[in-house]
């Protein structure tokens, strides 16, 4: 997600670093031109985005919220009481982040409809220690 967001030229400069070629002597400046994942502001910034995104191309409010609250630098969370819900939820989310280039990708799911509703290759359902995990929140619940 990161290297998907583009820095203004004017931020640019802050994020510039010296690079110097094998056998050669001469350092050279250089600037990224992306977001860089190690920067301490880039989940801000990422987290920022998204939300901007959902404000201004959400095609509803309940998918605004549902991106506001529900994301958290580039993971998604959420569940849903039906399929049907789930889907709606998800393909809105996907549809409205993915208007500026930023694509969900790796959902995992119980639901054979739901992956095959988000259309996306990295879909697969709950694996063994993904189980574990989702037991350890649930409990905790």
């Amino acid at each position: 997600m990161f290297s998907r967001i583009r820095l203004r030229s004017e931020d640019a400069r802050y994020f510039r670093f010296l690079w110097k070629r094998k056998g050669e002597n001469k350092i050279l400046t250089c600037e990224m031109r992306r977001l860089p994942f190690g920067a301490i502001c880039s989940p801000f910034i990422a987290i920022n985005t998204a939300r901007r995104i959902a404000a201004d191309y959400s095609p509803s409010q309940e998918v605004t919220k549902d991106i506001q609250e529900k994301m958290y630098v580039d993971d998604y969370l959420s569940s849903s009481r039906t399929v049907h819900g789930g889907v709606k939820e998800a393909v809105g989310v996907k549809e409205t982040l993915a208007k500026c280039d930023l694509h969900l990708q790796g959902w995992i799911s119980n639901s054979p409809e739901l992956l095959a509703a988000v259309g996306s290759a990295l879909t697969r359902t709950p694996t063994a220690s993904d189980s574990h995990w989702m037991e350890t929140r649930r409990r905790k619940s």
